[in-house]
């Protein structure tokens, strides 16, 4: 950091966050996030880069330090004097109320030897929260000289081109969120590496160049998860049995993040001139924008070259999101001070594509999106004057969303037995502009068929 020895609370806008893209993109994200203050953590142990340098970096010539540091943005101003106040004498209730979340500095040298910050573990809330959008986060833990801190979020963490890049952290993403979803357990990325590698090797696992789709799926095998992976051409074989809708990639993407907040993992093809293909990505779908009619306009993804929640657009004519608008465009416009940093934002890549989706699965979810999906197809077909979209749900958190909504025999509903997880195809009817919740049919997801467990008949009006 370029501050004193002394000094550790800082003006946001003052951070040092490292040369690299995700620095920048996480600079121009946290003035969107309106963070006005940091506080500096010094000297701070982080388990997750712990874990990779006794496994890594502690063996190099080079030395790289042990320790890192946690930068806590807040959204209030304040100065040092103001802070040492508040903790002497414990009013730190503003504080708690205006925390934005960590960014953790692993020590990094560059290709001359400048000390350099790259970005590990990186916790802050997402750009907004408004009705229309839809995250994958949870709750997370953090504490300040004594102060107890929270934040809802997905965490997320830059590659470093040696034991993490574009796959592996996408991998790290996800299981932070499937830790508290499926309780699997929490990795680091070197461990993340290894686990992929340890059955479909690799030309060499450390260094590591990247995780094809056959060891990413050989790690969630390997956390005891089944999963679905669904290719770009089953998504077309979809778009084919319908007459009208071409929205499938939406109708995937809300299907898992709506209720559940499960995280998708994108594959994606880097596209050239004349479609040809230069490189692959992964990154980590982890939210949607949709407007007052249900249509999903923007993507948020995790991106470990560019930072969380970068905001993807669609720009495919004729399926959904197929195609991306996103940073990795020539055509994708940048404000001037991102693009002048320096010669990593010029891109050869004309398109970026979507190849493969992968959904990670607890394994007695055994009634996967394509099946659920063949039901909904029928339903839209039979009935054009309402319109449906399936979404995966736990019984617990169903019955919590409906138990202050009047409804049909709610009673006998809420107390009947139902399976863990479960299938909800919503059936919604517009009006005046807007969507308003019909009906839900329920089914039991655990199954390897379709069952239905009943269905209900909303008496409210519900948008």
């Amino acid at each position: 950091m370029t501050t004193c020895e002394n000094q550790y609370v800082v003006r946001s806008n003052a951070l040092n966050l490292g040369p690299t893209r995700a620095g920048a993109n996480l600079k121009e994200y946290i003035d969107k996030i309106n963070a006005k203050t940091a506080i500096i953590e010094k000297n701070y142990i982080d388990k997750d880069y712990l874990l990779d340098y006794s496994g890594y970096y502690s063996r190099s010539f080079q030395n790289f330090g042990r320790y890192t540091e946690r930068v806590h943005l807040f959204k209030i101003d304040f100065c040092q004097e103001d802070f040492e106040a508040k903790i002497e004498n414990g009013d730190v209730d503003e504080l708690i109320e205006s925390y934005l979340g960590f960014i953790v500095l692993k020590p990094f040298i560059d290709k001359i030897n400048n000390p350099e910050p790259s970005i590990g573990r990186t916790l802050l809330v997402p750009p907004n929260n408004d009705e229309g959008n839809q995250y994958v986060k949870g709750e997370y833990n953090a504490n300040l000289f004594g102060i107890p801190l929270k934040i809802n979020t997905l965490p997320y963490q830059a590659k470093d081109h040696a034991i993490s890049v574009c796959a592996t952290i996408a991998l790290w993403i996800a299981n932070n969120k499937l830790n508290s979803l499926f309780q699997t357990p929490l990795c680091s990325p070197l461990e993340i590496t290894n686990k992929a590698t340890s059955l479909i090797e690799s030309s060499r696992k450390i260094p590591n160049d990247g995780l094809t789709i056959r060891q990413i799926l050989a790690f969630l095998r390997k956390m005891d998860l089944e999963y679905n992976s669904i290719s770009i051409n089953e998504i077309r074989g979809l778009v084919k049995k319908q007459v009208e809708r071409k929205e499938i990639i939406s109708d995937i993407v809300r299907a898992h993040i709506y209720s559940l907040k499960l995280p998708v993992i994108a594959s994606l093809s880097m596209l050239g001139d004349q479609d040809s293909l230069l490189d692959a990505h992964t990154v980590v779908i982890s939210g949607y924008e949709d407007n007052a009619q249900g249509k999903i306009e923007c993507l948020y993804v995790h991106d470990d070259e560019f930072g969380p929640y970068c905001k993807i657009k669609n720009c495919s004519p004729d399926m959904d999101f197929y195609y991306w608008d996103c940073k990795w465009t020539k055509s994708h416009e940048e404000p001037d001070d991102i693009n002048s940093i320096n010669i990593f934002y010029n891109f050869n890549y004309e398109k970026v594509m979507l190849d493969v989706i992968t959904i990670p699965l607890y394994p007695k979810i055994r009634l996967c999106f394509s099946e659920i999906y063949e039901e909904v197809i029928k339903r839209r077909s039979h009935d054009r004057h309402h319109s449906c979209y399936p979404f995966l749900s736990t019984i617990q958190d169903y019955k919590s969303s409906l138990i202050k909504i009047n409804f049909q025999d709610k009673s006998t509903l809420l107390k009947k037995q139902m399976p863990r997880f479960i299938w909800v195809i919503r059936t919604q009817e517009n009006r005046d502009g807007r969507q308003y919740i019909v009906r839900d049919d329920l089914f039991d997801a655990t199954s390897h068929m379709i069952i239905n467990l009943g269905t209900i008949k909303y008496t409210d009006i519900i948008p």
